[in-house]
């Protein structure tokens, strides 16, 4: 546990929250003080640059982004345990469909 004095001037600002309602004691006004200044500085923080491309440079880049994923399209292996579990889904749904076809469901009415 910390103890803080507080000045004058910080001690009516904290009355001053007091008397708003809003808090019922120090702790809360300082602790929502505290999560203000963590927000507030986490808004300050640099933020990463963005670099916007047209023309020319924007269509390489494109170019290059595409020529990359027909490459892995390409080289895309799939997963023999999957496609045997599709093809037996898929086959279940049309015999499934093919009994409901025969027998429709009777509906009370």
């Amino acid at each position: 546990m910390i103890q803080i004095i507080l000045n004058s001037e910080q001690e009516k600002l904290l009355q001053k929250q007091l008397e708003t309602g809003k808090y019922t004691t120090p702790d809360q006004v300082i602790t929502d003080a505290l999560k203000a200044l963590s927000e507030k500085q986490h808004l300050n923080q640099p933020r990463q640059v963005v670099t916007i491309l047209s023309g020319k440079p924007a269509q390489e880049l494109l170019a290059e982004k595409i020529k990359m994923s027909r490459e892995l399209n390409n080289s895309y292996q799939p997963d023999p345990h999957r496609q045997a579990l599709a093809e037996t889904f898929s086959k279940l749904c049309e015999e499934t469909q093919a009994l409901h076809a025969e027998r429709p469901c009777l509906r009370n009415t």
